[in-house]
């Protein structure tokens, strides 16, 4: 479970990540990567490391395309 500090770092990183895909200018790239990166360090040193890889494991999981099964011939 999220505190309210680090549900709203997370909502900052994925804004900013979405903001960083979308960016064409390298130069704004370049600044939105640097918050992206202090972002992400200070939702790590809240949750603890441990904590913060099994919580974007477990979104990565959750949000990654689905394989379908191969059908043996």
């Amino acid at each position: 479970m999220l505190t309210e500090e680090q549900r709203v770092l997370f909502r900052e990183i994925l804004d900013l990540n979405w903001d960083f895909s979308q960016e064409t200018d390298w130069n704004v790239k370049f600044d939105l990567a640097r918050k992206l990166n202090q972002k992400k360090r200070d939702l790590k040193r809240s949750m603890g490391e441990k904590e913060y890889e099994e919580f974007i494991s477990m979104g990565r999981k959750m949000f990654a395309p689905r394989e379908e099964a191969v059908e043996e011939n």
